[in-house]
């Protein structure tokens, strides 16, 4: 080794050294991850998921009960939040939502550091991807902490079977059954009992000895499953669960997209088309292999001096850094992304590409023998992890891309270890090449993104509405807010609300009239919201008070073509317009863009 090359390698272990030290590694490091995972909860009004969810969480004691019996712990735990100082603002909520991203970020941090044995760099470099990729607002706290149990009952399994401690067996069930109840269709992650099959044919355990294994997962798992059932049927009644879950599968009959072979072909469609673009990238790492390989055979052959080598590998990496270039070029314009960070696109697909990338090492890594037994079930569990994230939601990949907490560093690890033999070298040069600009794409998104208001944030305001105090938002909505501010003065009114602004509840302070404050979902039955409108006529005609109705713009503009040419209405639709002519209501207020408001004296 010459005295530049033995500098080289010593720059980089220092640096290796420094990021993987005390402070910088445990502290500077962490502490990035927080600032990053937090700096957007005061930026962004959205009326629909975020608007939706922090509602249910204050008004959850009129909550629907298939709602409130799914996502029960998400429920309590929304509901939790808002005692805690600012928990009826938008802000509040925001920043304790967003602990459970954080927790997921740090707790993958230091397990891939500390268990796994990656580096402080590359499970930072990780984990920031990931943070950048969480679309979802965290008002959903049924997606965020239904990742964070899946993430613990993830790593409690591969720590029981690499450390031999039988006993967290027991806890990776209970973080597993009890993520049943932060949302049903967790119940899928189950899955996760392949990994310790696998573990035991690999490692050649005795079958009374992987019986005994696979028990202790399973008495966790019922045992959290009975407790938490047991608690519901004290809250709401001893058949509400199984009433409540009942009425969850045949809610599939309206809303295709939730079956389970509408999530399946939403997936597989996505991974099908994902492929136009990942050909590029197979085509760019086989020719990246290929030429390192050429340039290492001939190397070799000719027997060259090392200066000469040299410059041979620098002009290969060159050439590997100008094919990346060149693809990436052409993939921009195919559309594969683009640089507007207040739009998805600018990472499903890559993040797509990525997935398909994941997906194909972990299978190999999976069947090589000679790898330790470790990585190849951290390989396997990452496998896991991408197939069952989707299901339970109609987002195709893009849940896969928001959870990528456990697989990325795994990822990276994985490609950093492969030999530097041959033509190795040249595909790590294009993969880190392909990675760098996915995180360039990743950490913009997630900086920039804000969901429900993109790219008029450019011109923000602050509301006066108290609920949405401190939180910049478009500044036409901001003043379309305030307008509306002047009339659901009433808070001792509810407020009747159709199409894509439930937030009106929670924003304005104001109870739903009905169990949902978005009764246009297809999740809710046509036949459940005409017998609430009916329940709702009867408290009217006894006494009550009148609500105000709020509806989105594209609602209104159906009613208005009803009522000139006779357009046709859904079911929904129309049993709302006959209750709005049958108290006679009256347009209080149009904001285009945001909502129309109804009221009746």
């Amino acid at each position: 080794m010459n005295k530049k090359d033995f500098n080289k390698n010593k720059l980089i272990e220092t640096a290796y050294k420094i990021l993987d030290g005390k402070i910088i590694g445990n502290i500077v490091l962490p502490v990035i991850l927080v600032v990053f995972g937090f700096c957007k909860i005061g930026r962004g009004i959205e009326f629909a998921d975020t608007g939706y969810n922090y509602g249910n969480f204050v008004y959850l004691s009129s909550l629907d009960n298939m709602w409130f019996c799914s996502t029960f712990l998400s429920c309590v735990a929304g509901r939790l939040f808002t005692f805690l100082p600012f928990g009826h603002t938008l802000i509040g909520l925001n920043f304790y939502t967003s602990i459970f991203k954080v927790a997921i970020a740090l707790a993958a941090y230091f397990f891939a550091r500390k268990t796994l044995k990656i580096s402080s760099g590359i499970t930072f470099f990780a984990e920031l991807i990931a943070l950048g990729l969480c679309w979802c607002p965290t008002a959903l706290v049924y997606n965020y902490l239904s990742y964070l149990l899946f993430f613990l009952g993830t790593i409690f399994l591969y720590k029981a079977l690499t450390e031999g401690r039988d006993r967290l067996l027991v806890v990776a069930g209970i973080c597993l059954g009890t993520n049943v109840f932060v949302r049903f269709p967790n119940l899928c992650e189950m899955a996760l009992i392949v990994g310790l099959f696998y573990w035991c044919i690999i490692n050649k355990v005795k079958l009374i000895d992987c019986a005994k294994k696979t028990g202790l997962c399973i008495l966790g798992y019922f045992g959290s499953v009975v407790f938490w059932v047991a608690i519901i049927s004290l809250i709401k009644g001893p058949s509400s669960y199984i009433t409540a879950i009942t009425e969850l599968f045949s809610m599939t009959g309206e809303a295709a997209d939730y079956s389970g072979q509408g999530m399946l072909y939403g997936i597989y469609c996505a991974f099908r088309n994902s492929l136009y673009y990942q050909k590029f990238l197979v085509i760019l790492f086989i020719l990246s292999f290929i030429l390192w390989y050429a340039v290492n055979w001939l190397i070799e052959k000719r027997n060259m001096p090392k200066e000469t080598a040299k410059t041979l590998h620098s002009i290969s990496a060159a050439i590997i850094v100008l094919m990346s270039v060149t693809v990436l070029a052409y993939m921009y314009r195919v559309n594969h992304f683009t640089f507007d960070y207040q739009e998805t696109s600018s990472f499903y697909w890559p993040g797509a590409c990525v997935l398909g990338i994941s997906i194909v090492m972990f299978i190999v890594i999976a069947f090589m023998k000679n790898q330790p037994a470790n990585l190849r079930l951290a390989a396997v569990l990452s496998l896991i992890v991408i197939a069952i994230t989707p299901l339970g939601t109609n987002n195709e990949i893009y849940a896969s891309c928001n959870n990528l907490f456990f697989v990325l560093p795994v990822l990276f690890y994985v490609i950093k270890n492969i030999p530097d033999w041959k033509g190795a070298l040249g595909f790590k040069l294009a993969f880190v090449l392909y990675i760098c600009f996915f995180a360039y794409q990743s950490i913009n998104f997630g900086f920039t993104y804000t969901f429900g208001d993109g790219k008029e944030m450019s011109q923000s305001l602050q509301s006066s509405v108290p609920a949405v105090k401190y939180v910049k938002t478009q500044s036409n909505k901001a003043m379309a807010m305030d307008e509306v501010a002047q009339i659901l003065v009433d808070k001792d009114r509810k407020v009747l609300i159709f199409g894509d602004v439930p937030g009106v509840a929670f924003y304005y302070e104001l109870e739903p009239a009905i169990s949902s404050s978005w009764p246009s979902l297809q999740s809710y039955s046509t036949g459940k919201y005409a017998g609430e409108m009916e329940e709702l006529q009867a408290s009217i005609d006894n006494g009550s008070k009148l609500p105000y109705i709020a509806i989105d713009p594209a609602v209104y503009e159906q009613l208005l073509l009803h009522e000139s040419d006779d357009a046709p209405l859904g079911n929904k639709e129309k049993r709302l317009y006959e209750f709005i002519k049958d108290n006679n209501y009256e347009v209080a207020s149009i904001s285009p863009g945001l909502m129309v408001v109804y009221d009746a004296q």
